[in-house]
């Protein structure tokens, strides 16, 4: 069959139809490519001032830093009971601590380098980036390459992510119903004020108010004893238990009684020994033997401890013990029960079966102590809120402390902390009105009387003294604190704030003061030295609670089978890769696993602690340390080392570093060369 001529009407059609499709591709291929183009040059234009204004963008960035340290006051009350609000200032805190991060790399990545630089070279190193996206954004816009990052431009895509999130947690902040703004409102900003009164420990020393007749008859037994095992030569040893509820007093009759005049005459030898909630027989003993002693084996310990004090009266203090397996404290009795002088345990615990735990064929004498009348209540609190000032000087503020009372609820810790807070708002009647109406206290359990007293002192703190509180959660309970190795931290995390030309130190130390004037440090026993603090342990449970950015971790924690994902803080449910701030407690003498510290990747501190005393810690490697880019607190007590790990040169923003105890004797160029680290050795 012939084709058809072209010029036959049929083919005339066809090549009408097939010109309009070609113009049609050609107008949609055209609308495409315009598309792509606008795309590009948006998302390049975007780029390119990201990196041209970087230093703009990191100022902003460094100021809205300081505006999330603040906090909001109105979310921080809410916290403690709602949920929801709990888990918005944790995400807000993350973000902070983001933008930190990203203005640490910045200085380490760009600005050092920069700041060699001359201009031209500065210049030319804009320009590079600038080349890098101009050529390679088209690529990873059609999937061809991924896209170009260079470091100002991986920090200017953090901060951009940053402050998506920041909008995302703002746009929350109106569902909660959250008042006040992003910046601290604290009633008290000053981090220079001091005039908070005389120190805490100087009324310590002052008559004890309250159970003073539960102390007369202790004593009484006590000394009785004493005197009828000086007559008799007495073998056994006699225990004393001091029974209560938390906050109910113990310690503080217990260090009353340990501190009298007459007790101390009566025994030539006293010890003031914490026991905790992890029992540790071999601990005890050897601080009871002193002298930095370290015996490990139980034969030992028992001649050791017979020998030292055969001829001696001796007694001891075992302060908030738990152990309830009497088999486990034979050694520490059969060890104080064949001397030839009397030997006594007061023993303070919330549970009567751990004084009956211990073997005592002497005697055993039993208080237990309840809610104080209203009256003793009264004693306390008018102490610390007047401060040696007569109470009539307020008549309006007297009748006011009578319904303070009545909420107290009989307990002693929170007749002290309310009457500290109080004292600060001597001049503010409707601080007083507010709280005896019940208006200002935290969205806590009402049950919980010591709770909402610490929750309402905690949130009453200045904005610089918060983060200092709530990082001794890092520490274990009983832990004691060491003032100076303290505010070194708080500095090495930068919570102390420069005051002018004073010395951060100094400025740290005022910090200090100012949380002991406040009942949240007291002094462990009157022989310990002025700078040895400890945390009651109430006041370290709520700590723990506002701390959602820390973790404490032992060696049972640290086995696998567990992915970082399902890993989750035991507070408040935060994930390992949130945690900023790791606390690992070993009591073993072999090298404690550290794999699972890979889940955590922004750690600012990690204390490697060993709670046992009596031995070293063989050291694990700790090539782990060079994924810690932002770490800037290392604790490295009683650990086997002669030398710095290698890797410890990675830690560009380590400010601190504790080798106490080990064997490093002298310090490498990788470690003198980094900047502001404070060593206790």
């Amino acid at each position: 069959m012939r084709p058809l001529p072209i010029s036959h009407p049929s083919c005339n059609v066809h090549i009408c139809l097939l010109s309009m499709a070609i113009a049609a591709g050609e107008a949609i291929i055209s609308a495409s490519v315009d598309v792509v183009q606008n795309y590009v040059f948006s998302v390049a234009k975007k780029e390119l001032q990201s990196v041209w204004y970087l230093k703009d963008e990191i100022k902003r960035t460094s100021e809205l830093v300081e505006t999330i340290r603040g906090g909001v006051e109105d979310a921080e009350k809410k916290q403690l009971q709602d949920e929801d609000v709990r888990k918005w200032i944790r995400d807000l805190k993350n973000a902070g601590y983001d933008m930190e991060d990203v203005l640490c790399d910045y200085r380490v990545v760009v600005a050092s380098v920069e700041d060699g630089q001359g201009v031209v070279t500065r210049w030319m190193s804009l320009a590079k980036d600038a080349l890098c996206l101009v050529c390679g954004i088209p690529m990873s816009c059609l999937d061809i390459i991924p896209f170009p990052l260079t470091p100002r431009v991986e920090i200017a895509h953090r901060l951009r992510s940053i402050n998506r999130n920041l909008a995302e947690i703002n746009q929350r902040k109106a569902k909660l119903s959250l008042d006040g703004g992003m910046v601290g409102e604290g009633n008290e900003s000053d981090p220079t004020r001091r005039s908070l009164g005389p120190p805490l420990w100087q009324y310590q020393q002052r008559p004890m108010m309250g159970r003073s007749e539960t102390k007369n008859k202790i004593k009484e037994d006590l000394l009785n004893y004493a005197a009828a095992s000086t007559k008799e030569s007495c073998s056994k040893l006699y225990v004393i238990g001091i029974v209560g509820a938390g906050g109910m007093g113990k310690t503080t009759l217990a260090h009353n009684i340990f501190s009298d005049e007459d007790v101390v005459e009566a025994f030539s030898s006293r010890k003031w020994l914490y026991v905790g909630e992890k029992f540790d027989l071999k601990r005890l003993m050897n601080e009871l033997l002193g002298d930095n002693s370290q015996l490990v084996r139980e034969d030992d310990l028992h001649s050791a401890t017979q020998e030292k004090f055969k001829d001696q009266s001796l007694l001891i203090v075992l302060d908030d013990a738990w152990h309830t397996n009497s088999e486990d404290w034979d050694l520490l009795q059969s060890s104080l029960s064949n001397g030839a002088k009397p030997h006594a345990l007061i023993v303070t615990t919330r549970n009567k079966a751990v004084a009956w735990a211990i073997p005592h064929e002497s005697g055993y004498l039993e208080r237990e102590l309840t809610a104080l009348p209203d009256t003793e209540c009264m004693d306390i609190f008018k102490r610390w809120a007047f401060m040696g000032q007569q109470a009539e000087r307020y008549p309006d503020l007297e009748w006011l402390s009578e319904k303070v009372v009545q909420k107290l609820k009989g307990i002693p810790l929170a007749a002290t902390m309310m009457g500290r807070f109080l004292h600060k708002h001597l001049g503010n009647r409707q601080m007083w009105v507010s709280i005896a109406s019940d208006v200002d206290w935290p969205d806590t359990d009402e049950g919980n009387v010591v709770d909402r007293v610490v929750g309402l002192s905690y949130l009453h703190l200045p904005a610089h003294l918060k983060p200092c509180f709530a990082y001794c959660a890092m520490f274990p309970k009983g832990f004691r604190f060491d003032k100076e190795s303290l505010i070194r931290m708080w500095i090495a995390q930068g919570y102390v704030r420069p005051s002018g030309r004073e010395l951060m130190e100094h400025t740290g130390s005022a910090y200090f003061h100012d949380l002991c004037q406040r009942s949240f440090f007291q002094l462990p026993n009157v022989e310990a030295s002025s700078d040895d603090y400890r945390m009651h342990d109430l006041i370290h449970d709520f700590a723990k609670k506002v701390f959602t950015e820390g973790c404490q971790m032992d060696e049972s924690d640290t086995g696998d089978g567990t992915s970082s994902e399902e890993i989750r803080h035991s507070e408040d449910g935060t994930s390992f890769e949130e945690i900023r701030h790791l606390s690992f407690h070993c009591n073993g003498t072999g090298p404690p696993e550290l794999k699972r510290l890979l889940s955590f990747k922004k750690l600012r501190t990690l204390m490697l602690l060993k709670l046992d005393v009596t031995n070293y810690i063989i050291c694990p490697h700790l090539d782990v340390l060079a994924k810690f880019k932002y770490l800037r607190l290392l604790v490295l007590e009683d650990y086997k080392l002669t030398e710095f790990p290698d890797s410890i040169r990675h830690l560009k923003s380590l400010r601190y570093l504790d080798i106490f105890r080990t064997g490093i004797r002298s310090l490498p160029e990788l470690v003198k060369t980094v900047s502001a680290i404070a060593i206790r050795d």
